[in-house]
């Protein structure tokens, strides 16, 4: 890691031993590494990760360990990145919305749908049944605690989002990086023409949240084949979409079948440059997600496969929506 990364890491340890954002309770650390898998992990560290407990006037208290801090920037120092997302999406299973909105946030909702003066921001997020709506407004209204985690966990890569009223770690991506405004109106392109992609899009996300670098590629190889079935003309494959979209290639035009543009035509002197790049990454996705159990026959009982990680998944889900935003600026 380098040195701003390493920062990150100190700046998260130090948030989450605090009492402010993730709340201590009774087992709460064993809770969340168990629940991520990392049980002997955390038996490695719960003397530092154990809750210190108080009773003043008959009241119980809890606080995060003194040695807390430490114990998690070691952790975090040393661990792989697919244990680093199910660990943060532990942790984030265990902050509430309560914690993760600004404590006024109530201040800025529009309450004429509602009786009472008191809204429920959880109730209120529910409510919305859009999340992309919640995230906007959780992207405006943060807490000041929770905004430091987000924009310190985008150091090392990773974003938080909302799903219904459950926050999980996702990745930081283009559109992610973009205000509300931007990423909302790709967002909103595909919710009102393309909203099976749209699913698909999100299902990618998820897929890479959970630490499943084939089940993300899987999901990217049908957006890039599915919106671009919308292209094409009856009883033609997808590839035909690919060639109506890159109408801009030279030549392209007279090209009776896109196939016959993968094949070298010394006498052709044409490149066919965007329709190969996204032929490309087509085939990255295909060998890399759905396809990745296919693979030469070394011998009677082997075959040599490929080796899909989350670097391979988050390459994948930034070229598809590099492709997401071309298509909607070219067509």
């Amino acid at each position: 890691m380098d040195k701003n990364q390493n920062i990150a890491i100190s700046k998260i340890a130090d948030i989450l031993s605090g009492d402010k954002l993730l709340l201590p309770s009774i087992d709460i650390w064993k809770k969340i590494f168990y629940n991520a898998g990392m049980g002997v992990t955390y038996e490695t560290y719960h003397i530092n990760l154990v809750v210190s407990h108080k009773q003043i006037s008959w009241e119980d208290y809890y606080y995060h360990n003194d040695r807390c801090f430490s114990a998690l920037l070691e952790i975090l120092q040393n661990i792989e990145f697919k244990s680093m997302l199910l660990l943060f999406n532990s942790i984030l299973d265990k902050i509430t919305l309560y914690q993760a909105f600004d404590e006024n946030v109530t201040e800025s909702i529009t309450t004429r749908n509602y009786t009472n003066k008191y809204v429920d921001i959880v109730e209120y997020v529910r409510d919305l049944k859009s999340n992309e709506k919640a995230n906007e407004l959780l992207a405006n209204n943060p807490s000041t605690n929770f905004l430091l985690l987000r924009h310190n966990l985008n150091m090392l890569g990773l974003d938080i989002t909302l799903d219904g009223t459950k926050l999980i770690a996702s990745p930081f991506t283009y559109l992610s990086t973009q205000t509300s405004e931007e990423a909302n109106l790709i967002n909103t392109w595909l919710s009102e023409n393309y909203p099976n992609i749209l699913k698909s899009y999100e299902d990618a996300r998820k897929a890479y949240g959970s630490s499943d670098p084939v089940g993300c590629l899987t999901h990217c190889r049908n957006i890039i084949t599915g919106i671009l079935s919308y292209k094409k003309s009856d009883k033609k494959d997808w590839d035909y979409g690919l060639q109506q979209v890159c109408k801009k290639d030279k030549n392209i035009a007279n090209i009776s079948n896109p196939k016959d543009i993968l094949k070298y035509n010394k006498a052709d002197n044409y490149n066919y440059p965007r329709f190969r790049l996204i032929y490309r990454l087509y085939s990255y996705l295909c060998d890399l997600g759905p396809h990745i159990n296919e693979g030469n026959l070394v011998d009677d009982k082997t075959v040599d496969i490929e080796d899909t990680d989350m670097t391979d998944a988050f390459m994948g889900l930034r070229m598809t929506e590099d492709i997401l935003i071309w298509l909607y600026q070219n067509t």
